[in-house]
């Protein structure tokens, strides 16, 4: 076939370092630079030398032909100007898929309901991309958060006893700029081990901010998540890294089960990690053992010898992330990989849906993923980052009947009269991950009024105040979720997922031997 089209708009150091990468990938692509202005003639011919075809936007724009285009990247510095120029796109008849970068949360929100909007009207896919959470992402996909909380359950002889005693997450993010904050975020998407968990100091998703201004962040963290105290208990240290107020609060705190090293300043990085480390060590022959199986990731900027000399001394594991040069390709920016699998357990899912529903109503893959809005997408993509978590439940502990009759005919009363035990465990745990993904992307709870959900509202709960989005099935509580009324009815689509997540198990690389007590 022929090789693929792609054409970038905006030219500096990150859309050229985009460029080359897309040169060295094996799926080979022919490439279009659209720049705002002409550039100089040694710098053009160099770069059409590689093979790089540029044109300025005003000749590219005056009679553009995407009929051969596969996707169009916005890369200028400015996201203002890159929305403009996704506005100036959306009036031609036939577009195809745009990526588009912006840091802005707040242009963010902007592009991400502009592409809502072209995604109804013509089904045209816009998506989203920034450095701080392809990072993020990329170091949770290599180095997930969960096993070595799992290594301590791995005897446990019930799906029921693991969920009970598993300890959850406690991680340590320092320097809270937009790198941290991004760890942060992904964090919360991959926190929610257990609904039950028992395990003291572990109850729930625990972060510990690391900060030399603290208050900075709480302002930041409770204006962005309004309900964050559902989702996780937040500490702070207002301390310089390296300062002995640092391992004097850590010692106060539970052993931390996940590091993340995110300042902008290298010798800040340098420090924090030593200095993690070397408390690490010093409770290892404690209750707070299992050091070396505490994972320390560092920002990699630019001089890793560093930190890459920390490796060599086989004492707990020092993860990279945040190289530019590794995460500035196709699949980061365009989202292949990871939207490919999002895209397949959206099928896997609705499948499972209609087979229940008696129905079966043949839609592609690409036609039911285009048919989403923006949030679903993105819960998706949390879906498919939780799954390896998930899978490893159901492989290791869970014992789960054919969904085929379980599932037939939607009838909710049936279902939760045959409900098996394991899998209603399961379903209750998926139900409070959708919970944690919503109050992640801005909602701040229950509303009754199904008519009204996704819309912003003040909610009054226990005498506080909470502004955002609202759902009428957004309630933490199982059991108050099969006596709500509109609630119940969504149980079907939670054991739904759980049978997405149990069709396409496999076993993970990190995947280990264990013995079933």
């Amino acid at each position: 076939g022929r090789e693929r089209q792609l054409v970038v708009f905006g030219f500096h150091e990150l859309s050229e370092r985009f460029l080359k990468n897309l040169q060295k990938e094996k799926e080979k692509s022919q490439l279009i630079l659209v720049t705002e202005e002409e550039l100089d003639r040694e710098l053009r011919l160099r770069l059409e030398k590689t093979g790089i075809l540029v044109c300025e936007r005003d000749f590219f724009m005056e009679a553009p032909s995407f009929e051969r285009t596969d996707h169009i990247i916005l890369f200028h510095r400015d996201a203002t100007r890159n929305f403009e120029l996704l506005q100036l796109l959306a009036r031609q008849p036939e577009t195809p898929p745009c990526s588009v970068w912006c840091e802005d949360r707040t242009m963010k929100k902007i592009i991400t309901d502009f592409g809502d909007a072209m995604a109804e009207e013509r089904s045209w896919n816009v998506g989203v991309f920034d450095l701080p959470h392809m990072a993020a992402s990329d170091l949770f996909q290599r180095e997930p958060l969960y096993p070595n909380c799992l290594e301590q359950v791995r005897t446990r002889g019930s799906l029921k006893a693991v969920l009970t005693a598993i300890p959850q997450p406690h991680v340590l993010i320092a320097g809270f700029g937009s790198y941290g904050q991004a760890v942060f975020e992904k964090a919360l998407l991959t926190g929610t081990l257990s609904d039950r968990s028992e395990a003291e100091g572990y109850e729930k998703l625990r972060i510990t901010v690391l900060d030399r201004n603290t208050q900075r962040c709480r302002d930041l963290i409770e204006s962005r998540y309004p309900r964050i105290e559902k989702m996780c208990h937040v500490e702070y240290i207002q301390a310089e890294a390296g300062s002995a107020e640092v391992e004097r609060r850590l010692f106060d705190l539970p052993r931390i089960t996940y590091a993340a090293v995110c300042f902008s300043d290298e010798t800040a990085d340098v420090r924090a990690m030593v200095q993690i480390r070397t408390w690490l060590g010093a409770t290892e022959s404690g209750d707070r053992g299992h050091a070396a199986e505490v994972p320390v990731a560092v920002r990699l900027k630019e001089h890793p010898e560093v930190v890459r000399c920390q490796k060599r001394d086989g004492f707990s594991r020092v993860v990279l992330f945040g190289d530019c040069d590794g995460l500035l390709g196709s699949e980061a920016v365009i989202r292949y990989e990871t939207d490919r699998e999002a895209r397949s357990f959206h099928r896997t899912y609705v499948q499972i849906q209609q087979q229940a529903a008696g129905q079966n109503e043949r839609r592609s893959e690409e036609e039911l993923w285009d048919g989403l809005r923006w949030e679903l997408k993105e819960s998706c993509r949390a879906q498919v980052l939780n799954r390896p978590y998930f899978q490893e439940l159901i492989r290791g502990w869970a014992e789960l009947p054919p969904w085929e009759g379980l599932l037939a005919g939607k009838d909710t009363d049936r279902l939760l009269a045959k409900l098996p035990e394991d899998l209603e465990l399961l379903a209750a745990l998926e139900h409070k991950r959708w919970c944690s993904f919503c109050y992640c992307t801005g909602y701040a709870g229950y509303d009754g009024r199904k008519q009204e959900k996704r819309t912003f509202h003040m909610i009054l709960e226990k005498g506080k105040r909470y502004f955002g989005k609202v759902h009428d099935c957004l309630i933490d509580d199982w059991e108050a979720v099969k006596r709500d009324k509109a609630a119940r009815e969504t149980v079907i689509y939670d054991v739904c997922s759980i049978c997405g997540y149990e069709k396409d198990k496999g076993e993970k690389p990190w995947d280990t031997q264990r013995s079933k007590g």
